[in-house]
């Protein structure tokens, strides 16, 4: 997800950390700091003293070493947008199985809680493709054929604007206005889906995506052909 920084009095770690594990279940506990496997007595307090200090907040875990298992969120405040513009970026990071079951579920509760522009769930395979679309100060890009070269996160025109497609994707109000969705529907495939509580689900596929599927991979590159706004807007230059 990313989202506005965090501020002093900002309740959304807390609000998050709790929204993972109300909607996964299964007695999920996430309070141990994922780097020193330390499990935390008050994480609330804990939190709550990381950002009046203006620190950064550790990454929390379910303290499962098997990554089968294990369940980690991680929190970056960074000048990494449009820029330099600075953005909190809220990862979790989940077995495949619990995104099959949970993911379209955690990706609205998650969206409307982190207060985020966009985000996406991400499956194997989808992070090496965007690498491999992005353009970096060093040369261009050759993405796999069908799918389009992406601009710098740096080199966006605004912070709202999507970068890149997941399996599935929550954009808020303003992103979507972005891309001129007025209402749901289908495009190339893809669901697109005004939400209840807020915001817009844009949803690849019923499963989660393998871009070495052919199906899949034409439904990612029908994406892009159907919003062409996703990635491809460049700041203007000076």
């Amino acid at each position: 997800m990313f989202c506005p920084p965090l501020s002093v009095g900002d309740h959304r770690p807390e609000t998050l950390l709790k929204a993972v594990e109300e909607t996964i279940g299964e007695s999920l506990n996430v309070a141990w700091e994922r780097d020193t496997t330390r499990r935390l007595s008050d994480r609330i307090a804990y939190i709550t003293e990381k950002i009046q200090s203006g620190g950064p907040i550790p990454a929390f875990s379910n303290g499962r070493p098997k990554w089968a298992e294990a369940v980690s969120l991680t929190w970056l405040t960074w000048p990494d947008g449009p820029g330099r513009q600075r953005r909190l970026r809220f990862v979790l990071t989940i077995p495949i199985t619990i995104a099959d079951r949970h993911g379209e579920e955690l990706i609205q509760v998650l969206g409307i809680r982190a207060q985020a522009w966009w985000g996406y769930l991400a499956t194997p395979g989808l992070g090496v493709l965007a690498l491999q679309q992005t353009r970096r100060p060093w040369g261009e890009p050759i993405p796999p054929k069908g799918l389009p070269v992406l601009c710098g996160e740096e080199e966006m025109d605004v912070i709202v604007r999507p970068h890149q497609f997941g399996w599935l994707n929550y954009w808020s109000e303003e992103a979507a206005g972005l891309q001129g969705i007025a209402a749901s529907g289908v495009r190339n495939g893809v669901e697109v889906r005004k939400l209840d509580s807020g915001g817009w689900l844009i949803k690849l596929t019923d499963e989660p995506l393998d871009p070495d599927r052919a199906d899949h991979f034409a439904r990612l590159a029908g994406a892009y052909e159907s919003f062409p706004g996703v990635g491809r807007v460049p700041r203007p230059r000076a």
